[in-house]
């Protein structure tokens, strides 16, 4: 489905906020199947115990000489991910954390810190649209031909864009129908959006974020 993704650069007051109860994780080069246990862990333990469900991602440097703001000079690169509580929104697939693990190592290479939330609702989106220290944001949920939805399945407002930063240059947006449910928010004119105009699901967002077909740096400002 990859072929009928539809991109476009659709300028608004722009206000400047940091993430707020943001847990910290840092990690090193590992494996795979470590990799994906280090992902299970904190995102199922994050239901039941942690008081926050969002995480950044920080790859620890071999590099001594390296510092934290030349490692993420790109900023932060957020996932967010909205498409339920039930238990069938809630599986997510060893698949699932592999893909997330493949993206978490890609990223950290192209010098970005990596954000995820795998319970997102629209505060938290708005909350990374306003962000100083967003570059990407990348929402994940169900969706139809008006609107596309949050963890509790409440629609997100049509004027979720209205506070973005302008340091936010490119949003991804993983929704069933989701072009068409776009037309009804107001997108600023200077983001780069990506997103799907028909079928869609997480596991197809993860392989099109670490094809050739996609950049992580479209849309930012030289």
């Amino acid at each position: 489905m990859i072929k009928y993704l539809i991109m476009s650069l659709f300028v608004m007051g722009q206000a400047h906020a940091s993430f707020k109860d943001i847990e910290v994780i840092q990690f090193k080069d590992q494996g795979e199947k470590a990799g994906i246990s280090l992902l299970k862990k904190h995102f199922e333990e994050s239901r039941y115990i942690s008081r926050t469900s969002t995480f950044a991602f920080e790859k620890v440097s071999s590099d001594k000489s390296s510092n934290k703001s030349n490692r993420y000079s790109n900023g932060d690169y957020v996932i967010l991910w909205g498409v339920g509580s039930e238990a069938k929104d809630q599986g997510i697939t060893e698949t699932e954390y592999k893909g997330m693990w493949r993206m978490m190592n890609y990223l950290s290479n192209q010098k970005f810190r990596v954000v995820m939330n795998t319970r997102a609702i629209s505060a938290d989106l708005a909350e990374a649209l306003a962000s100083r220290t967003s570059s990407v944001v990348v929402y994940s949920s169900h969706g139809n031909e008006r609107r596309f939805y949050d963890f509790d399945s409440n629609a997100i407002p049509t004027d979720i864009f209205k506070n973005r930063a302008s340091n936010v240059y490119q949003f991804v947006l993983s929704a069933c129908y989701g072009s068409y449910a776009l037309r009804n928010y107001n997108v600023p004119r200077d983001l780069y959006v990506y997103s799907w105009p028909d079928l869609t699901n997480p596991e197809e967002m993860l392989n099109f974020l670490v094809s050739d077909e996609y950049s992580a740096l479209t849309g930012k400002k030289k």
